[in-house]
């Protein structure tokens, strides 16, 4: 019996030790494994630690190209600005040079231009000698010559004071109907001339008033009946009317709310195409051009007269068709609750 246990033993003995072999092969094996792994996951880790390395270079890279472009691109803005502010400064040195040219010429030409007309007034009340009815009517077309030549000197001149900040107008109350009629006298011989009709509505009694300078809006009015004249047919028919307005027109460039006066000036004449209708407002821009003009003038008077009525926070808009007439009407800011009339 001893040898049976004795031989149990050596076999279970034999056993363990064959188990723990296969234990440590076993353990081994999975050691090599995770190693293994490790190791995989190690050059796999590095691999893209790498890639993001070179991804982060590329990035950098990139970056400074774009930090260079970026730079380049500043630079040029900067000359460009130095160069725009360099051509500002000059264009405004020019404008100064073109204003001062005009108003020095303008003045130049005033004063020979006052002597002649002063001759020609005392020749025709027949100073030194009597003047025969001959002569007198020649000595009549010289004075209108000179007079219009005066009235174009005076356009040079108020335009190269406009532009040069020089011009300073009133704020004052003023009666607009007394204003207008003014403009109307002095141009009814015109209109006569032309054989035109000139109808007037204003109301006297409803005490129209605006806030401005009268000799600059009589100047306004009699621009605007002028040109009515210049290019209406005979036999046409000139309008003027005043009244007022609580709400200004919706192409009228006038920052308050109200209350406004307005004076319309009306005709039957030649008309505006649409695409004219704001150039006509530039300076020396008319609405005949070219060789075949049938109406002299220096294109001055409306722009002089738009930027006039601006420097009174009033404004000047038109409405016209072509062989249909024009209305042109100056917007001046009213006195009071009492222009309302809209």
């Amino acid at each position: 019996w001893a040898d049976v246990v004795i031989t149990a033993l050596r076999d279970r003995a034999g056993k363990l030790v064959g188990f723990g072999k296969v234990t440590r092969d076993l353990t081994e094996r999975t050691r090599a494994d995770a190693e293994r792994q490790a190791l995989e996951r190690e050059r796999e880790a590095r691999r893209e630690a790498e890639e993001l390395n070179e991804e982060v270079r590329n990035q950098a890279a990139h970056l400074e190209e774009q930090a260079v472009e970026l730079e380049a691109l500043n630079e040029e803005m900067r000359l460009a600005n130095e160069e725009l502010d360099e051509r500002t400064r000059e264009a405004e040195a020019a404008n100064r040079a073109k204003s001062d040219f005009l108003a020095n010429m303008s003045h130049e030409l005033r004063t020979p231009l006052n002597a002649i007309l002063g001759y020609v007034e005392l020749l025709t009340m027949g100073i030194p000698d009597p003047a025969t009815e001959a002569q007198k009517e020649q000595m009549e077309r010289i004075r209108g010559s000179g007079e219009h030549l005066a009235t174009l000197i005076d356009d040079i001149l108020d335009l190269a004071r406009i532009e040069a900040g020089r011009v300073a107008v009133e704020h004052a109350h003023a009666s607009l109907p007394g204003v207008v009629d003014t403009a109307i006298s002095l141009l009814t011989p015109e209109v006569e001339a032309h054989g035109l009709t000139l109808a007037r509505h204003c109301d006297d009694g409803a005490g129209i008033e605006f806030i401005g300078d009268a000799l600059r809006v009589r100047q306004i009015v009699a621009n605007l009946l002028s040109n009515a004249v210049k290019f209406t047919h005979q036999g046409g028919r000139i309008t003027v009317s005043c009244d007022t307005a609580r709400g200004p027109g919706p192409s009228a460039h006038l920052r308050r709310p109200g209350p406004w006066v307005r004076v319309r000036v009306e005709d039957t004449g030649i008309g505006i195409a649409p695409e004219q209708r704001e150039t006509i407002f530039q300076p020396f821009v008319q609405v005949e051009t070219g060789r075949t003009r049938t109406h002299g003038g220096t294109g001055l008077g409306l722009s002089i007269s738009r930027d006039l009525a601006r420097l009174m926070r009033g404004d000047i808009t038109v409405e016209s068709e072509p062989d249909r007439g024009s209305c042109f009407t100056l917007w001046l800011p009213g006195v009071g609750p009492g222009a309302a009339g809209e």
